[in-house]
């Protein structure tokens, strides 16, 4: 199959600032926003798709990246993303997702607590520093 042209970009077809990055094979080149690999030398993780089929899916991947890869910064957009969709169910309910779908779990209710009550307590327009939850 032949692509005449590439018919989206990663700011629209990814969940997450990691993940919002492509190769063009024609061109041998990256495509991604400028600050890609500032965001990621940084630690920093921010939403790119917000209106998604399946927000329980993206929370818990979201918190599984946020738990597993050593994140130090939520971006503005992910956090009012994610302090909306916590909050609609208890921490039983992702805590049972997260293990229905990926066999294990990757965070502790007291680490799910935390990040509820540093979520609660940020701007909406300001990066949000997160301390180690290890």
């Amino acid at each position: 199959m032949v692509v005449s042209a590439i018919a989206s970009t990663p700011q629209n077809t990814t969940l997450m600032s990691w993940d919002a990055v492509l190769y063009d094979l024609r061109s041998e080149k990256i495509i991604s926003k400028d600050n890609y690999l500032t965001d990621l030398n940084r630690r920093h993780l921010e939403l790119v798709l917000h209106t998604n089929p399946n927000p329980s899916g993206s929370v818990t991947k979201i918190l599984r990246t946020i738990f597993t890869k050593q994140v130090k910064s939520l971006g503005p957009e992910l956090c009012h993303f994610l302090h909306h969709e916590l909050t609609k169910k208890r921490y039983e309910v992702w805590h049972h997702y997260d293990v229905l779908h990926y066999q294990s779990s990757s965070f502790s209710r007291s680490q799910f607590n935390a990040l509820i009550n540093l979520l609660a307590q940020q701007s909406r327009f300001a990066d949000l520093k997160l301390s180690n939850y290890k």
